[in-house]
């Protein structure tokens, strides 16, 4: 996925992942940059947020399958290697970052005896290891409310539910697990919370699109659904048989929607879905996925076209705080054969328990 991020003034970044590896360009009005390799062997899943004091935070997976964390202040990239892989493979992780202050919380899924599960790490909390959550199947998303609490939304392979987990920040620990009131496996979760902190969750449901608030409510036939806030709540997705992007409003937080109306791409590009991360100073939207298409050589969005307006000045609340970094670097080996054996002990425990419940 290509990742479009916005500074709080001057210029915008675009990440992407070609033949080269992960590379970057900066984009000003309208001229853009050509582009630099940041990591030649860096994997197409990575993930990219930007803090409130303009400083970039990338992770990625190298070949080997290394969990890669890059930070950029001061235009100089910082690298550490937050976890090393036994098996040498690189394979999907859907990796995700959520900012709490200055804590960058790492959400990725890993490979575990036949089974995938979800890890939650922080980084520059020095000596903290990944936690272990939860057995999944597929992908997940994750989200976080004004309280700073994090949400991750997932289909359950231990409980045989879609539903999700939170991360208590005041506690420092995660909830139990919260089922959503539908049956099946669904697919393409989507979680967002808005400005009045209601939690809104979206994914696809044998073909068909799920909303869920207070209440399940279905859509029609798509895939890859996001949720947006602007003036008013919006739903989007997907018509993969059609080629559209359909979209559906709410103005009383998703108790009801507006009839569907579609929107068409250019003429010679289909519609996809990009990521996006900004400052607090954005007010074009609040979302972290956008659908866009490319039209004579750039990238227009459906509902949010203002958000590649870029202010030439910096804003006069702006922070120049710098984030500051753990003090010793998790590559260290000794350090990552203890979090792995933490990893495995955890989860031996949950299969124990797994095993138990079958028992019974």
């Amino acid at each position: 996925m290509e990742h479009f991020v916005k500074p709080s003034y001057g210029k915008m970044w675009h990440f992407c992942h070609n033949s080269q590896g992960i590379c970057y360009s900066s984009i000003s009005g309208k001229h853009t940059s050509s582009y630099e390799v940041l990591l030649p062997d860096g994997q197409p899943d990575f993930d990219v947020i930007i803090d409130n004091n303009d400083q970039i935070h990338l992770v990625c997976q190298n070949e080997n399958g290394d969990i890669i964390y890059m930070k950029r202040a001061k235009d100089n990239w910082e690298r550490e290697t937050l976890m090393q892989s036994k098996s040498k493979e690189n394979y999907k992780k859907n990796f995700a970052m959520i900012l709490v202050g200055n804590w960058v919380n790492v959400l990725y899924s890993l490979q575990y005896k036949n089974s995938k599960i979800i890890a939650h790490q922080i980084i520059g909390n020095d000596g903290a290891t990944p936690e272990v959550l939860d057995y999944i199947d597929g992908d997940f998303s994750v989200t976080k409310d004004k309280f700073n609490n994090i949400f991750v939304l997932y289909q359950s392979h231990t409980y045989g539910n879609f539903g999700y987990m939170a991360y208590v920040w005041s506690k420092k620990e995660w909830s139990d697990f919260v089922a959503v009131p539908v049956e099946g496996e669904v697919t393409n979760p989507h979680i967002f919370v808005d400005k009045s902190n209601v939690l809104h969750i979206t994914g696809v449901l044998n073909g068909k699109i799920i909303y869920y608030s207070d209440t399940v409510q279905n859509f029609g036939e798509g895939a890859n659904p996001v949720l947006m806030e602007k003036d008013n709540l919006y739903l989007l997705w997907e018509n993969p048989s059609e080629g559209k992007i359909h979209a559906a409003c709410s103005a009383d937080n998703g108790k009801n929607f507006s009839n569907v109306t579609e929107f068409m791409a250019g003429r010679f590009t289909s519609a996809k879905i990009y990521a996006i991360s900004y400052t607090a100073h954005e007010t074009s939207c609040r979302t972290n996925r956008c659908y866009g298409y490319l039209t004579d050589g750039s990238v227009n969005f459906y509902l949010t076209p203002d958000f590649f307006n870029i202010s030439r000045v910096p804003p006069k609340n702006i922070e120049t705080k710098e984030l500051v970094l753990p003090s010793e670097h998790k590559s260290d080996t000794k350090i990552i054969l203890e979090e792995l054996a933490k990893i495995s002990a955890k989860l031996d425990n949950l299969q124990k328990s797994i095993d138990n419940q079958e028992e019974i």
